[in-house]
């Protein structure tokens, strides 16, 4: 009967434990949820500063051809981390936290177009070794790859857009029409409801998200208060619309749209596909604004066929 009681007392003690971590002490158990999510795609974190910027990025290690992928505004190299144990047996998956999110540090100045945020990319790529990549980007991480396939076309094997930030020329998405009607950013997070909403406005469905992994991401979103009003400002007003700058590039290029997207409008799709000599263009039923986290499974092998197929295109046109 000792033995009983003793072992009853060890697991109140656990479950007691437990629960101080789980709703009063999150940050250790959230932690290692975000390293376990790493594992599968074998991502270590990597920091280093480079010139006057401190960086922080996400990297597979070596083997494979580069593919390099950028987050949205608001997210980080994390976002990623679903789709690469899909991809990372043929790739070499580098996601860095792009300067001012994640934890990479502030940008030295105060330039959030998309022209400056690509030569940042470009200067950390030349410290990386890698001249050529394939190059992937979600919400702002495709209006920064354009921007960076525009300035250096060389260095781009082809682009991955999913959802990409910057096409003006469709009808304002549900998200876009708060912002005009001048109520509160949906994109900039003061609280915790906050939060939820923009979960809301991400996903088709809403997944579920344990409690310290909840409060360890909203209150990331919160910490970035005072940044985000400029960022988001800069980003909109300081960069041309991602339409001109795509326009008659010939890069061989995959646009993946969810087609229950309500942060950007999905319109854009289409019309993206119709600027660009190269393009293909998939919208996914069932999905939002974030494809890489709603279908990771259907997103990679769309992308992989998507690099079968360009590198065939290319043997038979001779390029390298």
């Amino acid at each position: 009967m000792k033995a009983l009681y003793g072992l009853i007392g060890v697991v109140v003690v656990g479950l007691v434990a437990w629960m101080v971590l789980w709703f009063l002490i999150p940050r250790p158990l959230a932690s290692w949820m975000v390293h376990a999510r790493r594992a599968p795609g074998k991502l270590k974190a990597r920091r280093a500063r480079i010139g006057d910027q401190q960086w922080h990025w996400l990297d597979s290690g070596p083997g494979g051809d580069p593919l390099v992928v950028l987050h949205g505004f608001g997210a980080d190299a994390d976002h990623w981390t679903l789709v690469a144990p899909l991809l990372v047996r043929r790739f070499r998956i580098l996601a860095p936290d792009l300067p001012g999110w994640g934890d990479s540090g502030p940008p030295a100045n105060d330039d959030w177009s998309m022209d400056a945020q690509a030569r940042r990319l470009a200067g950390w790529l030349d410290e990386q070794g890698i001249d050529q990549c394939w190059l992937g980007g979600n919400s702002m991480g495709g209006y920064v790859a354009v921007a960076f396939a525009r300035l250096f076309p060389a260095r781009v094997r082809g682009l991955w857009l999913l959802a990409p930030g910057g096409v003006r020329s469709v009808a304002y998405s549900e998200l876009f029409e708060e912002i005009e009607a001048g109520r509160h950013n949906p994109l900039i997070v003061r609280n915790r409801s906050d939060f939820r909403r923009l979960l809301d406005f991400c996903f088709f469905r809403r997944p579920w998200i344990p409690y310290p992994l909840f409060r360890y991401l909203s209150g990331r979103n919160m910490g970035r208060l005072d940044m985000a009003h400029p960022a988001f400002d800069g980003m909109r007003d300081n960069s041309p619309p991602l339409e001109e700058m795509a326009r008659g590039m010939e890069i061989p290029t995959l646009v993946v749209w969810g087609e229950h997207d309500r942060v950007l409008n999905p319109e854009g799709g289409p019309l993206l596909h119709s600027v660009m000599e190269r393009s293909r263009l998939e919208m996914l039923p069932g999905c939002g604004h974030l494809p890489m986290l709603e279908k990771p499974g259907e997103t990679a092998r769309l992308f992989l066929d998507f690099v079968d197929q360009s590198e065939q295109q290319g043997r038979q046109a001779g390029r390298p």
